[in-house]
């Protein structure tokens, strides 16, 4: 599974969040998505993040984001999410959403941090996805997953 390791700077993402189940979460992202393009908060959300956190094992929360700046006013609902400096596991993804993303989800959980347990440990509840300017084609989509890691000493 292609991976690469990155330190990374303090950042804050704002945008609209909420809640999921995680049994249905692969079928209502993309549904949440879908609404926030179409009524309007796409003007104000441009969706550069989607953030998960706070997993409780049953559901999470989702934000639908964008880096934060300090000149674009918060509205009534708006999340605000900051993340600390340190090093983060990116994982690419090139291909059609959602299918492409979840099928790279999915092997980052059941594969990747499995088999590198004894070398980095997760150091926060949350991961993220990245994504680029969209294409024109499908096929073309490229995005990333970033899990907040530590290396393991040893």
């Amino acid at each position: 599974m292609e991976f690469r390791i990155e330190e990374k700077k303090a950042f804050t993402v704002v945008g609209i969040s909420r809640h999921f189940a995680l049994e249905d979460c692969y079928a209502r992202i993309p549904e949440f998505w879908d609404e926030i393009m179409k009524d309007g908060d796409h003007r104000r959300i441009l969706g550069m993040f989607g953030v998960c956190y706070d997993s409780d094992g049953k559901g999470m929360e989702y934000m639908i984001g964008d880096l934060y700046q300090p000149w674009k006013q918060f509205e009534d609902g708006d999340t605000a999410f900051s993340f600390e400096d340190g090093l983060w596991a990116v994982f690419p993804c090139h291909g059609a959403l959602p299918d492409a993303l979840q099928k790279v989800n999915t092997e980052v959980w059941s594969k990747w941090v499995p088999a590198h347990r004894d070398t980095y440990a997760l150091r926060a509840n949350y991961n993220i996805e990245l994504y680029a300017p969209m294409p024109e084609k499908a096929e073309d989509i490229y995005t990333e997953i970033w899990l907040p890691v530590r290396k393991i000493n040893g």
